[in-house]
C-alpha cells in the first residue's frame, strides 16, 4: 500500500441507490490497495455521507488539495503541472456512446484527463461498466478512447466480446461490483413478501398489465406485495402501479426512497421483481429470489439480460409465457447463492489485487 495514490472521478447518478452501492463497493476495494482521493465536487451530501462511511484511506480530493476539483479550470491547471497519483479511475456504471452532445462532451473531457495522466506515467483503470458503441461512429470513438486505458473490464461477457470484435483487445470480464457488497448474516424470513420495483418503459401500459398479472399470482399464493423505489425518478411510476393494485389485500406502497440505511430491508423479501439491475442484484445479495420482468427489445432489458447471463442466473420472466409462469421456477438454494456470491466477490478482489500493484 505504501506510496500508492488513486484518483477517483465520481461520475454518478446521486439519487440512485444502485449507483451508491457500486461506487462504495469499488472505493472500499481500492482503499485496501492505497489511498483513494475522490473528486466529489457538486455531489450531494446524502450520497457522500455513505460513500465515505466506515472507510479508511478514502479522502475527498478537495480536502487535501486546497479545495481543488477537475470540474474547475483552477483544478485542471494545478494537476497539469504535477502528478501524485499512480492510478486513475472513475465510477462504475454505463459508459455509452450517444448522439447527445452533453454526454459526448463529458466522456471527451474524461479522455483528456486520462491522457494527461498517462503521459505522466499513471495507469488508467475502468471497471464495472458496459461500453455500448451504438454504431460505427461510436466504434471509432471507443477504439481511439480506450488506447489510453491500461485496464478495461466489462460487467457483461457479451459486451466484452463485442468490444473484442471491433479490435479493442485489452477488455476483460468482471462481475458487477454490487456482488462485492458485504451484508450481515441472513436470518430466516419472518413473512412472505414480494418486492416490486420498476422504471418506466416505452410501453408502460403493457408493463403495467404484466405487473398486475404477477401481483394477482403472488397474492393468490398468500404473499404480501410491496411496491418500492430506489431511484428517485421511479417514484411516480411505482405509485401508478400501486394505485392500479391497491384494492387487493396485502398490497402496500413505500412512500420514501429506499436508501443505504434501508438495504437490509431486502432481507424481508422472498422475491424481488424488477426491470432494474441493482434491485435484482441487491435482492440476490440478501437472499431474495430475483425475477427480471424485462423487455428484451430495448437497451435496458438487453443490458440486464447480458449481465444476468454472465452470472449464469436464469431468472428472466418470459413475457410470452406468463400463462405458464410458476413462482418457484429456477429458484436458487441458499447454498447456490452462497457459492455465487463468494466466487464473484473473489473475482472482483482478485482483479483489484492483480491490477493495482
Amino acid at each position: 500500500m505504501k506510496g500508492i495514490n488513486i484518483l477517483y472521478f465520481l461520475v454518478t447518478q446521486p439519487s440512485n441507490l444502485g449507483d451508491l452501492i457500486i461506487n462504495k463497493s469499488y472505493v472500499d476495494s481500492l482503499s485496501k490497495k492505497g489511498k483513494v482521493y475522490i473528486d466529489d465536487y457538486n455531489v450531494p451530501n446524502k450520497f457522500k455521507k455513505y460513500l465515505y462511511s466506515g472507510t479508511t484511506n478514502v479522502f475527498p480530493l478537495r480536502n487535501k488539495y486546497r479545495a481543488l476539483s477537475f470540474k474547475t479550470l483552477r483544478g485542471v491547471l494545478y494537476f497539469f503541472n504535477r502528478n501524485e497519483f499512480q492510478y486513475i479511475t472513475k465510477s462504475p456504471g454505463p459508459f455509452n456512446f450517444s448522439n447527445d452532445v452533453k454526454t459526448i462532451a463529458k466522456y471527451t473531457v474524461l479522455f483528456f484527463y486520462f491522457l494527461m495522466f498517462r503521459i505522466k506515467k499513471s495507469k488508467v483503470l475502468l471497471i464495472g461498466s458496459e461500453f455500448e458503441t451504438n454504431g460505427i461512429v461510436g466504434e471509432f470513438y471507443f477504439k481511439f478512447y480506450f488506447k489510453v486505458v491500461n485496464f478495461l473490464f466489462s460487467r457483461s461477457k457479451v459486451n466484452r466480446q463485442k468490444l473484442k470484435n471491433i479490435g479493442i483487445k485489452n477488455v476483460k470480464y468482471s462481475p458487477d461490483l454490487c456482488l462485492n457488497l458485504k451484508v450481515k448474516e441472513q436470518t430466516i424470513k419472518c413473512k412472505d413478501v414480494v418486492g416490486f420495483s420498476f422504471r418506466k418503459e416505452l410501453d408502460n401500459k403493457v408493463l403495467s398489465d404484466r405487473v398486475e398479472v404477477l401481483v394477482n399470482y403472488y397474492i393468490n399464493l398468500g404473499y404480501d406485495v410491496l411496491f418500492f423505489f430506489q431511484v428517485e425518478s421511479d417514484k411516480e411510476f411505482n405509485q401508478e402501479l400501486f394505485n392500479k393494485n391497491k384494492d387487493k389485500k396485502g398490497v402496500l406502497f413505500r412512500e420514501s426512497l429506499f436508501w443505504y440505511d434501508d438495504i437490509e430491508k431486502y432481507s424481508n423479501f422472498n422475491y424481488v421483481i424488477s426491470n432494474r439491475l441493482h434491485v435484482l442484484l441487491l435482492g440476490l445479495v440478501h437472499y431474495a429470489q430475483p425475477k427480471a420482468l424485462i423487455s428484451q427489445d430495448n437497451k435496458f432489458g438487453i443490458k440486464i439480460k447480458n449481465v444476468l447471463n454472465s452470472l449464469q442466473l436464469d431468472c428472466i420472466i418470459n413475457f410470452k409465457q406468463l400463462n405458464n409462469f410458476r413462482f418457484d421456477d429456477n429458484d436458487l438454494s441458499k447454498k447456490k447463492i452462497d457459492r455465487l456470491l463468494e466466487s464473484n466477490s473473489m473475482k472482483i478482489v482478485d482483479i483489484i489485487n492483480e491490477t493495482i500493484i
